[in-house]
């Protein structure tokens, strides 16, 4: 946390991390908290339509 805080100038009050795995890592960008296309990325994505890198979440899980 130490590199995201003082290397990125990332603050936590204000954004948050979004990860995907693609080829094999997991990448991590992160986003404003209130930025609309989080829905699109969301951790707990029940449904998913298109292919990769450009799926498109369409239903968030509710648990």
């Amino acid at each position: 946390m130490r590199l995201e805080r003082d290397i990125m100038q990332i603050d936590f009050e204000k954004q948050i991390g979004v990860s995907r795995v693609e080829d094999g890592q997991i990448v991590t960008e992160f986003r404003e908290r209130d930025d609309e296309s989080l829905r699109s990325h969301h951790s707990a994505c029940c449904k998913w339509v298109g292919e990769a890198p450009h799926k498109i979440c369409v239903e968030i899980c509710l648990e």
